[in-house]
């Protein structure tokens, strides 16, 4: 008989369950932090909106070393006080992978959001993963040359290495 282990926390309007099988994944903590100047604009631009692409990597958890390929769409708001973002990733590590999106806010008081891994994205140690990822804490700061330095924990439920 497999067991199910169910985490709950709350998330940013409302509660979020993870439900994994016993021993095939446990909820993981990563964190990512990476400077703006390796953004780059994207060449297809949306309305009202303002598109990039940029390399993260991972540090800590399940995800430790692993390096995340990113296509953001910010969409500001009275002149960048707030805003929502969305987001397309694909994760890849050196024994397997996997994508998410994900989609959040942010304010003056920093940035949250929470997504899904792609159904059937996953490759090798990441072969049947599935389920919700959250973005919290996320901090921007103003750093050297007009740049600014982000950083966020995520959660998500991984395979144990």
């Amino acid at each position: 008989m497999r067991r199910l282990r169910i985490t709950g926390f709350l998330f940013v309007s409302g509660f979020c369950l993870i439900v994994a099988p016993a021993g095939v994944a446990e909820t993981s903590e990563t964190t990512v932090s990476f400077n703006s100047s390796v953004q780059t604009e994207a060449a297809q631009q949306p309305s009202g909106g303002y598109a990039v692409t940029y390399p993260m990597m991972f540090s800590g958890g399940a995800l430790d070393g692993c390096k995340g390929n990113v296509a953001e769409t910010l969409y500001g708001r009275d002149e960048g006080a707030w805003g929502v973002y969305e987001v397309a990733t694909e994760v890849t590590c050196d024994d397997g992978g996997f994508r998410y999106k994900s989609s959040g806010a942010w304010d003056e008081n920093g940035f949250k959001g929470g997504g899904v891994v792609i159904d059937g994205s996953g490759t090798g140690r990441f072969e049947g993963i599935a389920g919700p990822i959250v973005q919290l804490d996320g901090t921007v700061k103003p750093a050297a040359d007009d740049t600014m330095d982000i950083g966020f924990r995520m959660l998500i439920d991984a395979p144990s290495e």
